[in-house]
């Protein structure tokens, strides 16, 4: 388990986690070290979701705004977004567009408390791949996010 703020000797509101976080598996267990950026501005969402893809495989990289995610994305590969639609400073559909611009084969998935058709219409037109309704079921979480990774894989070779 990664240790935070105080216990790893960071700042206990840095937004930004420095690493991945690990999955449970090992690469001998045929891990294949997919990446996930996870952006939230709730830190339990974040904690809580990153808990459930790494535990299934997932590398998992979390942050607490769209600006920070944005500063690494264009760094540090990944093979999947995720990002809460509602949050302060840019919001996620922001996000997606930067995103979208700047790394436009990545999948992006946007989750949201409000399924509602206009939410959703948002992150369709933002060039979104997905949409998740919070609350989130582990099971429906890693679901979703294993068809955005197999879509993504589809398309590539073609």
């Amino acid at each position: 388990m990664r240790m935070t703020g105080t216990e790893s000797g960071r700042n206990p509101r840095q937004n930004v986690d420095e690493d991945y976080d690990s999955p449970s598996s090992t690469p001998g267990d045929g891990c294949l070290e997919r990446r996930v950026f996870l952006v939230d501005d709730d830190p339990g969402i974040r904690r809580t979701i990153a808990r459930a893809l790494s535990t299934t495989g997932f590398l998992v990289r979390h942050f607490g705004g769209a600006q920070e995610c944005l500063k690494e994305i264009v760094k540090k590969p990944c093979d999947l977004l995720i990002t809460d639609i509602q949050m302060p400073g840019m919001d996620g559909v922001a996000l997606l567009r930067q995103v979208r611009h700047r790394l436009p084969s990545l999948p992006i998935t946007v989750m949201s408390g409000d399924g509602g058709p206009e939410t959703r219409s948002q992150a369709a037109s933002g060039g979104s791949a997905g949409f998740l309704e919070k609350p989130l079921g582990r099971d429906d979480l890693v679901d979703a996010v294993e068809k955005a990774l197999r879509r993504h894989a589809d398309a590539k070779k073609y």
